[in-house]
């Protein structure tokens, strides 16, 4: 193997951002292909259950099955076993030759199991034309990337499941209201066309349809006792031309038809499924998506059956051995950790280290850090063998003071890889500074909807709560950033003054204004957009104290004066009162 180990694997987590988890897989098997020389990568995930693999990434030449049985295939024995398997000449074993575990013509295998905790995850396979089977330092290599793209994975997989139940906890009373949320999300997705879903408790049901006419539903004797998809527990990619297609599914031929349909477990009678109708070519592989769409199918079938449970609880747990703790991080104005909505106290990180350690991984937003350059931050000068031990303890107590399942060695916020760390953003978290920002993002975008531009940047200011690590005033590694959201946040008010003013709510744009003022007095601007507002609203007396104050506010700090454009406008308001 000729790449460098920890060059490969800097690029394989830099790869997978959680936002574009889709593409961020692609490029990752792209990078491990190349680097161990294999012809084909592929990773499978599983179902809830743990019963089967589906297909959801893959790079290289072959064409792998899109779905396997635990037990069944390469990636099935691997599941089934929990240990890697390595198939060294698939030509002459007659185990392998008399199963379908994938293309012809490729000649050795390594399949790793991806696991959290007891609960099996998926499969990563790689597979070679050559016989022999990879080399010891090719092995090593895609060991490691396991690591990250596991963590990653289950980061997103726990993320979608948080947002079905965020829904059905925002409209507890409202199954239809949500199930039409969790829809959406599903097309958000996976890019399609039309979904739907048709559920039964037994004695009612329910249809709900967004551009989807479909012929089947909780009423028809074929949905409620024939449909071999939605009684058998499992998902089913159903596509143009399959023979194994019901007649009843019609599918629409334009654009090469796709559908996913999932089984929703109830109760009882109870029967439930959800459906997805791409209209353009399906997605490579078309069994991309049915990891996450059957983690978030498995999550709504929880809260449904708690739902429509006569005196239940209206929202169920879901997946608590799978769920982690929240973590909640507030990085503006007193640092605070909590998980769960409750406190972590400083003592519990063991080291002060450790929570410098946190907020430069908070600081770089997912993106990798070298070790050699977090002890260099934390302990410029030292030399590099007692840094690197420093670091390390570090790490350690950031660890068990944070991570959920620290006993069990799995790393849910705080990963890492050879000489590499950084926060996961999939992980289930709230970091102020970095909504904050998301904030200000999309207001940039609104300036159509001044409406919709107010909420958003009072939701920001509001996260708001002091300087960003105010405690931490003289380190240098914070500054720019620090600086940077002072500037934003006081430009975002200014902002608002300006919006609350173009609508007519004087109140609130002074409230605005004087808060911007408070922040930095310096403001030019912004005094000078004050004084011209006060003149506008008849308030003349104030107008001419507030460019007085502006005018002493400058001499007194700067030893200047005015600008032109201030001047003139003191001048025409103080004119006009003689």
């Amino acid at each position: 193997m000729q790449e460098d180990p920890l060059r490969v694997l800097g690029l394989v987590a830099a790869s997978l951002a959680p936002e574009r988890l889709d593409e961020g897989l692609d490029e990752a098997l792209e990078t491990l292909r190349t680097a161990v020389g294999c012809d084909s990568i592929a990773l499978y995930l599983a179902d809830p259950p743990g019963r089967e693999l589906y297909l959801t990434a893959c790079a290289g030449v072959a064409s792998f099955p899109e779905r396997c049985a635990v037990g069944q295939g390469i990636p099935g024995l691997t599941a089934l076993d929990g240990e890697a398997l390595v198939v060294e000449d698939a030509r002459r074993n007659a185990r392998f030759r008399a199963t379908p575990w994938g293309p012809p013509g490729l000649g050795s295998y390594l399949a790793l199991p991806l696991r959290c905790g007891h609960e099996l995850m998926g499969v990563l396979q790689a597979a070679w034309s050559r016989a022999g089977g990879p080399d010891p330092g090719e092995r090593n290599l895609l060991e490691l990337a396991s690591i990250p793209i596991r963590t990653v994975v289950q980061a997103s997989l726990l993320a979608l499941r948080k947002a079905v139940a965020d829904v059905f906890t925002r409209k507890p009373r409202d199954v239809d209201g949500a199930l039409r949320d969790v829809l959406r999300r599903m097309q958000d997705l996976t890019h399609v066309q039309a979904a739907a879903a048709f559920f039964s408790d037994g004695s009612r049901e329910w249809k709900l349809t967004d551009r989807l006419d479909t012929p089947c539903g909780p009423t028809d004797p074929f949905f409620a006792g024939a449909c071999p998809y939605v009684h058998r527990g499992g998902p089913i990619v159903l596509s143009s031309g399959n023979p194994r297609i019901p007649e009843r599914c019609h599918l629409d031929e334009r654009g090469g038809g796709c559908r996913t349909c999932f089984s929703l477990p109830m109760d009882g009678d109870g029967v439930g499924a959800v459906r997805l109708s791409y209209a353009t070519p399906p997605p490579q592989p078309p069994t991309r998506y049915v990891a996450a769409l059957e983690a978030m199918a498995d999550e709504t079938a929880q809260h449904l059956r708690a739902a429509l449970t006569p005196g239940g609880p209206v929202v169920a747990p879901a997946s608590p051995a799978l769920r982690p703790a929240m973590l909640e991080i507030r990085c503006l104005g007193r640092f605070e950790v909590l998980r769960e909505g409750q406190p972590v106290p400083a003592s519990a990180f063991k080291r002060g280290t450790a929570l410098q350690v946190l907020k430069i991984l908070l600081l770089n937003a997912g993106n990798p850090v070298g070790r050699d350059a977090l002890c260099e931050l934390l302990w410029p000068g030292s030399e590099p063998a007692a840094a690197a031990n420093r670091l390390h303890g570090a790490i350690h107590a950031l660890r068990h003071a944070i991570e959920p399942r620290a006993a069990e060695r799995q790393w849910l916020f705080v990963c890492g890889f050879g000489e590499q760390y950084w926060f996961n953003l999939g992980a289930p978290h709230r970091v102020d500074f970095l909504e904050l920002k998301a904030l200000l993002a999309r207001a940039r975008g609104l300036q159509d909807d001044p409406t919709q531009a107010i909420q958003i940047l009072e939701s920001a200011c509001d996260l708001y709560r002091g300087d960003l690590f105010e405690d931490e005033p003289y380190a240098e590694w914070c500054w720019p950033e620090r600086e940077a959201l002072r500037e934003r946040y006081q430009d975002a008010l200014f902002t608002l003054a300006r919006l609350r003013d173009e609508q007519g709510d004087t109140a609130r744009s002074l409230e605005h204004f004087r808060a911007v003022l408070r922040a930095n007095p310096l403001r030019e601007d912004v005094h000078c957009a004050l004084i011209d507002a006060l003149w506008r609203w008849g308030r003349r007396a104030e107008a001419v104290a507030q460019y007085e104050e502006c005018v002493e506010v400058l001499q007194r700090e700067l030893d200047a004066e005015p600008l032109p454009e201030t001047r003139r406008v003191g001048e025409r308001i103080t004119a006009s009162l003689r």
